[in-house]
């Protein structure tokens, strides 16, 4: 059940010639889950630390996706319970389904 709020964080350039960053933030809904142990020890291997995993809807994902000339931006950052996490993978499932690792 996708009972936690959470914001999906885009930042971007405006146009190319743009000193400043810009930032998107998309408010979702989505369920918590712990990180696996084989998980979190793969991804330990790789210098990542996985703390969480969120689960929400692709479509929710994709409107947080900022479109450029230069191509599409993705979220980076999301903040879940007043903390701010990176993105360390992300992974569809079905249509109804992604999961999002964070650290």
């Amino acid at each position: 059940m996708r009972d936690s709020k959470i914001t999906l964080v885009t930042k971007y350039k405006a146009d190319p010639t743009a000193t400043t960053i810009s930032s998107k933030e998309t408010d979702v809904w989505a369920s918590k889950k712990s990180v696996g142990r084989t998980e979190f020890y793969e991804a330990y291997s790789s210098n990542m630390k996985p703390k969480i995993i969120v689960d929400i809807l692709p479509d929710e994902y994709k409107r947080s996706i900022v479109s450029q000339a230069s191509g599409p931006v993705e979220p980076t950052r999301i903040i879940v319970d007043g903390k701010e996490y990176n993105i360390l993978r992300t992974f569809t499932k079905n249509d109804y389904s992604m999961e999002i690792t964070l650290g």
